[in-house]
């Protein structure tokens, strides 16, 4: 048996899958992201929420978000954690 081997990496699976869905929403010049990307993203990034889509390749509809911006943030804690309040009383 004989193995073919390339240099270049191969993509496949429902990322690149959800990638390619998002990015026929997105208009020239904006990134539309998953919900795990707004996960990740955090506090950084002011989105705009474009609702669910029924996406090819997904069962169920699919929320999605366009980055409007960076938010001014006074550091990445403050950025994971934007639901923290103030301490009362202390």
């Amino acid at each position: 048996m004989r193995v073919l081997q390339s240099s270049q990496p191969v993509f496949a699976g429902d990322a690149l899958n959800l990638a390619a869905r998002l990015q026929n929403l997105a208009e020239p010049n904006t990134v539309v992201i998953s919900s795990l990307a707004k996960r990740l993203a955090g506090g950084f990034f002011d989105l705009v929420d474009l609702g669910e889509h029924d996406l090819k390749g997904f069962p169920n509809p699919v929320p999605a978000w366009r980055v409007q911006g960076v938010k001014p943030v006074a550091s990445r804690f403050e950025a994971m954690r934007p639901e923290l309040t103030e301490f009362v009383g202390r």
